[in-house]
């Protein structure tokens, strides 16, 4: 069985205060800080990959023989073309 042992006092501070307000063990403390880091962590998406999924997870599909140009637009915007 493998042990933790803080060296760093800068660590073992805060390990020791929620040991204290949480009324545990030192052991439970960095348990119960490490649970709920690991809980929380999402590790982060790049943005091709948030809209890959998007497009995968979507039912609104475009018609690629729409031309999506000031031509289209004018008319949604009430403005007549000159």
């Amino acid at each position: 069985m493998a042990l933790l042992y803080v060296r760093d006092k800068e660590t073992s501070r805060p390990v020791q205060e929620l040991a204290n307000r949480r009324n545990l063990t030192k052991t439970a403390a960095v348990r119960l800080a490490l649970t709920n880091e690991l809980e929380h962590y999402q590790p982060r998406q790049f943005a091709m990959e948030i809209t890959d999924e998007f497009h995968r997870m979507s039912t609104l599909r475009s018609d690629p023989s729409v031309m999506i140009d000031k031509a289209f637009y004018d008319p949604l915007n009430d403005e007549e073309e000159d």
